[in-house]
Parts: C-alpha cells; sequence; structure tokens
C-alpha cells in the first residue's frame, strides 16, 4: 500500500465562490514564485475566486515562507509517480474544485480526469514524449507555456492547445531607478563592485561551484567588492566554508530579489532559468555556471544575449574572473534593449477566460 496520508485541508471552498485547486510542482522555489505572481494578478481581474495552492519539499516551504496557505503533501523533491497520483486525488476528492491548475505537476493531470475536472497544465519546456507524459498531457484542456515559441519542439499530440505567453516574471518593488535605494537599504557601498549569486534548486552536494567562485572572486581586480551568496539549504556549510568575510555576505534567503539584483552590478547563478529571465528583464547581465543538471535551462538560457554561458568543467578560476570583470565594466542592458515579457498577465488571462466559460456554461444549465 502507498503512502498517502490525506494531509489536513485548509478550510473547505466558500458557497457562491469558484474554487481552483493550483499543484505547483515542488522541487525548489522556481514553480511556487511564478505561481504566486499568477494567482495574484488572476485575483485582480476575476472576483470571487478561491484558489488553494497545493504542493510538497521546496515548494511548500517558499508558499508559506511568502505568507500563503498551502495544502503540504510532505512528498520529497521528486515523488514517485503513483503515490503522488493517489495523494492527488484525494486532495481533489475533498476539495472538489471547479478548476484544476498543474505548474508541471504531472500527477495532478490523471488525477483531475478521474473527477471530470477542468485542468490547465504550465510549463516553459517540452521533453521527448513518453507514455505517461503523453497521457498525462492529453488531459490539459490546454498548455500554458510560460517561454517562447521556438525553443523547444512542441508535442506533436497537443495540437493546437498550447498557448504561448512569455517567460512568466513577477512584479518587482524595485527597478532600475532604485538601485541607489537598494544599496542603501543593503548597507552596500556607493561605488563597489556588487556580484549577487543566485544558484537556485542547485545544493553544493549536486552541483559545486564555491571553490570555483571563491577563487575567481579573490582574483577579481576590483579595489572595493561584494559577494552575496543566497544560500538556501547550503547556508550553514558556506557559512562555515566562507567565514566572516567582510566582502563576502551569506544569506539563507531574502526574498526581495528584485532589491539584490538591481544591487548588483552582476548576477551569477547555476544555469538556472528563472533567475537569469529575472536579471534580463532588470538589465542586470548574468553569468550561468551549468554542471549540465538541468538541460532545459540550459536550452532556454542559450538564446538570453545578457547571460554568458559556462559549463562547469571548461571554467577556470582565472577565466571566471577575467569574464565577471568584464561584464561588470560592461554595465546593465540600455533601456531600449531590455526583453518585453509579460508571461504571469498571459497565464493569468488564458486561466480567467477558462473561469468565465466554465461559469457560463454552469448557469447556463
Amino acid at each position: 500500500m502507498f503512502e498517502t496520508e490525506l494531509p489536513e485541508l485548509p478550510k473547505p471552498f466558500e458557497p457562491g465562490t469558484f474554487g481552483i485547486a493550483f499543484f505547483s510542482r515542488g522541487r525548489g522555489r522556481g514553480h511556487a514564485m511564478p505561481d504566486m505572481a499568477i494567482a495574484r494578478e488572476l485575483l485582480q481581474s476575476v472576483p470571487r475566486l478561491d484558489i488553494r495552492f497545493v504542493s510538497y519539499s521546496g515548494g511548500a516551504e517558499t508558499f508559506r515562507s511568502c505568507g500563503y496557505d498551502v495544502v503540504d503533501l510532505d512528498m520529497p523533491d521528486e515523488p514517485p509517480i503513483l503515490p503522488a497520483i493517489v495523494a492527488e486525488s484525494r486532495i481533489l476528492w475533498r476539495l472538489q474544485p471547479r478548476l484544476v491548475i498543474s505548474h508541471e505537476e504531472l500527477a495532478a493531470l490523471p488525477a483531475s480526469q478521474v473527477f471530470d475536472i477542468p485542468c490547465l497544465f504550465i510549463t516553459d519546456f517540452f521533453q521527448d514524449p513518453n507514455p505517461f507524459l503523453t497521457s498525462a498531457m492529453k488531459c490539459a484542456q490546454e498548455i500554458i507555456f510560460t517561454g517562447e515559441r521556438g525553443i523547444f519542439t512542441e508535442p506533436p499530440f497537443q495540437g493546437d492547445t498550447i498557448r504561448y505567453v512569455g517567460p512568466a516574471i513577477r512584479r518587482f518593488d524595485y527597478g532600475r531607478s532604485d538601485r541607489v535605494r537598494a544599496r542603501q537599504e543593503l548597507g552596500l557601498p556607493a561605488e563597489a563592485a556588487v556580484v549577487l549569486c543566485q544558484p537556485g534548486n542547485h545544493p553544493e552536494a549536486r552541483v559545486p561551484m564555491a571553490d570555483l567562485l571563491v577563487s575567481a572572486w579573490d582574483a577579481l581586480p576590483h579595489p572595493s567588492k561584494r559577494l552575496i551568496w543566497l544560500a538556501w539549504r547550503d547556508y550553514d556549510s558556506l557559512r562555515a566554508r566562507i567565514g566572516d568575510r567582510p566582502d563576502i555576505r551569506v544569506l539563507k534567503e531574502d526574498w526581495a530579489i528584485d532589491r539584490l539584483m538591481v544591487a548588483s552590478d552582476l548576477v551569477i547563478t547555476k544555469a538556472n532559468r528563472m533567475t537569469v529571465c529575472e536579471a534580463a528583464f532588470l538589465g542586470v547581465p548574468s553569468i550561468s555556471i551549468s554542471a549540465g543538471a538541468n538541460w532545459p535551462d540550459d536550452v532556454a538560457i542559450a538564446r538570453i544575449p545578457s547571460n554568458s554561458a559556462l559549463r562547469a568543467g571548461g571554467v577556470n578560476a582565472s577565466a571566471l574572473a577575467q569574464l565577471m570583470s568584464e561584464r561588470i565594466a560592461g554595465g546593465w542592458t540600455p533601456e531600449g534593449e531590455l526583453p518585453r515579457w509579460d508571461g504571469v498577465r498571459g497565464a493569468a488571462q488564458a486561466i480567467a477566460g477558462h473561469v468565465k466559460r466554465i461559469a457560463a456554461s454552469s448557469a447556463a444549465k
């Protein structure tokens, strides 16, 4: 028997509301962050919605840290598919929503089919079809693709069900004009070269970068410099590794990512496509260092001109320091060359259209 204990659920949907079960893949934070932004946009345009987030692992932790209620499935980063289908079917049986949204949480697709609930699938990549993926994606009424057309080959069985809306960049509180304010709030010298390391869901145990980056940082020829490292689950080990250096600040987390970015001259990632897209949207140059841990990241960021893509095995500290210095000296992307992505609004509009059609169909019965 599967270990699929039904988690404690929040209060049921209020009478007269339109209930949506929003399943967000729990691996890392890259699904929860845009999902919250899409939900906020959707709630502004459609009244009387009740959106319940369902996630697990890092996703559930992210929702809670940002002040959102979440049904936590208490599963690992990569849960076995059959127990996940059972658990998510039970969630739907209890909630009985009128619409299911799945952000790359494949188990929610067949689960919604069991209860004949309309389901939308959000993704920003496609991969070669396999039997389960093919069957699961056929359960979706529409696929909302939060990326650009032409990067990934479309599944041949999806027909005209794919809607491209562009990268889902959340609304920022800090922009290009807030650089001085951001540095003041963070206690950063106005004249310093500031680099932000935002590795995403790639821990040092899986994708090591500390030795390379610290060695390159030490070789960086700037008289005044600050490195900020968002460590998340690597916080304790990186603090022990780096110590109390005045030029390197290790943070466990900081949800004002936009403030950190606009305060920085350069962003460094472990080839995290969301971070690269957000930096590009703000105009901050980036360097991605990939160990091949997530091929969709490598494919997506290859087309972003503000990013320099490197392979972990093909770069040494000296070369990285030289590239960092060049990218810092090159400055931010000019205002007129910034990408005009609006995937959050596009996704919300797509979902709103389905909500209105479902509501109208119910009213006509």
